[in-house]
């Protein structure tokens, strides 16, 4: 099966925090829906700032992260 890649633009709440709360179905985020299928990768994410990707990247283990939609171009 051909895999595909995928990168967050924005670290909010529908992004991926929304996975917290426990009285929505899940998957129920952007990065939920995209960890929950086998042959999507979630590979990268920007944030508003570095310090707001890095936090989603480590919380769902994401190996790129950037601050700038430019940096990741």
């Amino acid at each position: 099966m051909k895999t595909y890649t995928a990168h967050i633009i924005g670290t909010g709440r529908i992004a991926g925090y929304l996975e917290d709360d426990p009285l929505r179905d899940h998957p129920c985020t952007h990065a939920g829906a995209y960890k929950a299928v086998p042959y999507i990768s979630l590979t990268s994410c920007t944030g508003s700032t570095i310090d707001k990707s890095l936090k989603f990247a480590m919380k769902f283990g994401i190996p790129y992260c950037y601050d700038r939609l430019q940096n990741l171009l």
